[in-house]
């Protein structure tokens, strides 16, 4: 009879505290997320017609981006818009890497450059995405 007792109480007993385990259990699951934030901080212009876009692309997921590639947009003077587009690899999550690529402007006058799409990946996780700032 005790051992009964003693067999019910522990199913009732794990019963609470399976109840009381929070969905998906004690660890905590890992989500992975790839995102980005892109600044532009300085345009300069070249005597090769093309213009000096420098950039700093910061990791603000909790991925390794493997590959990304930033969109260029350019208003020119005369309301005509170009596009280019630079890539890198390898921003580890929480860092910021800066860099500079020449914009081609097919002998245009820019009066503002800005970013209109990046394009993210991480292989470990199968992970691809398009941000549209």
């Amino acid at each position: 009879m005790k051992a009964y007792i003693l067999v019910c109480s522990l199913i009732v007993l794990s019963m609470i505290i399976v109840g009381c385990m929070p969905s998906g259990g004690w660890l905590p699951v890992f989500t992975p997320k790839l995102t980005a934030q892109v600044t532009i901080t300085q345009i300069e212009p070249t005597s090769i017609d093309a213009v000096r876009v420098c950039y700093d692309l910061k990791n603000t997921g909790n991925v390794t981006i493997d590959y990304y590639k930033i969109y260029f947009i350019a208003q020119c003077t005369d309301n005509s818009t170009i596009t280019d587009w630079t890539n890198g690899l390898d921003v580890l999550p929480g860092t910021m890497v800066s860099d500079c690529t020449f914009f081609d402007t097919g002998n245009k006058t820019v009066s503002s450059i800005a970013v209109y799409k990046i394009y993210l990946t991480n292989h470990e996780y199968d992970l691809e995405l398009y941000i549209n700032p």
